[in-house]
């Protein structure tokens, strides 16, 4: 019985290890430069983003993170392989507002997906595959608080979380429309849908992170990547070595 439940134990930190792999990160905006023109990628992808009007440095959530006023403020990223997901993904954000959230974007790329939010406090959750599907959540966000965000589309259901809550869900059975259009974070094209407020931690993912993955995001990482996503093969090695030691020490009894 007790090497059963080591065995169970271990195959438990194996699966949590596993998961948030960095390895699903296609961008990855920390905001922490702190200043100059560029918000720079942390997935290694080099997603860079420019930033244009106003868009200013400031306190985030986790380090620093930018201030749009809502006039004409975003971060403008260049089409890549790796932001262009035709078949799952996952955008996530820490967002801030002094007042009522509006019809803002948080992240948009034309033609392929946006990630906004309603003047109702809500969240919408929209992809594009020969047209829009948006699912639209009810007021489930706090202004004057810091609020994490994320939509999901894993190729058939498309969700909507909040503070690491699954909000809302619907179908979609199609893929992403393989888009060549600019990303923008804060805007929707550059020309509208200008976000008031704070933007933090902005990743996108090619694949569609679970609702236990979702609420692991929102308790537990703090800002530091390294703390967040370790290594796949660090991990293995590291679980193999130990687990190996413990399974050894167990059976031998």
């Amino acid at each position: 019985m007790k090497q059963l439940f080591i065995i169970s134990l271990l195959l438990s930190l194996a699966s949590s290890g596993y998961a948030l792999s960095w390895t699903d990160v296609a961008g990855y905006w920390k905001f922490d430069e702190g200043s100059g023109a560029y918000a720079y990628d942390a997935s290694g992808n080099n997603n860079t983003g420019t930033l244009y009007g106003n868009t200013s440095w400031t306190a985030g959530k986790h380090g620093n993170g930018l201030y749009f006023d809502g006039s004409g403020d975003y971060v403008q990223i260049a089409d890549s392989t790796s932001l262009s997901p035709t078949q799952q993904i996952t955008i996530a954000s820490w967002v801030y507002t002094p007042g009522n959230f509006g019809y803002w974007t948080i992240v948009g790329k034309d033609n392929a997906y946006q990630n906004q939010l309603l003047g109702s406090n809500g969240i919408q959750n929209s992809i594009y595959y020969g047209g829009w599907s948006e699912k639209n959540s009810s007021a489930v966000l706090t202004a004057g608080a810091w609020n994490h965000v994320v939509i999901t589309f894993n190729g058939s259901t498309q969700s909507i979380y909040a503070n690491g809550t699954l909000i809302l869900q619907g179908a979609f059975s199609a893929g992403i429309n393989n888009s060549a259009d600019t990303m923008y974070i804060g805007s929707w094209k550059a020309a509208s849908e200008f976000f008031y407020g704070i933007i933090d931690e902005v990743s996108v993912w090619n694949k569609a992170l679970s609702s236990t993955e979702v609420s692991t995001f929102y308790t537990t990482y703090n800002g530091n990547v390294s703390n967040f996503v370790p290594e796949a093969s660090s991990f293995l090695c590291l679980f193999l070595v130990v687990g190996a030691g413990v399974l050894r020490r167990f059976f031998s009894k």
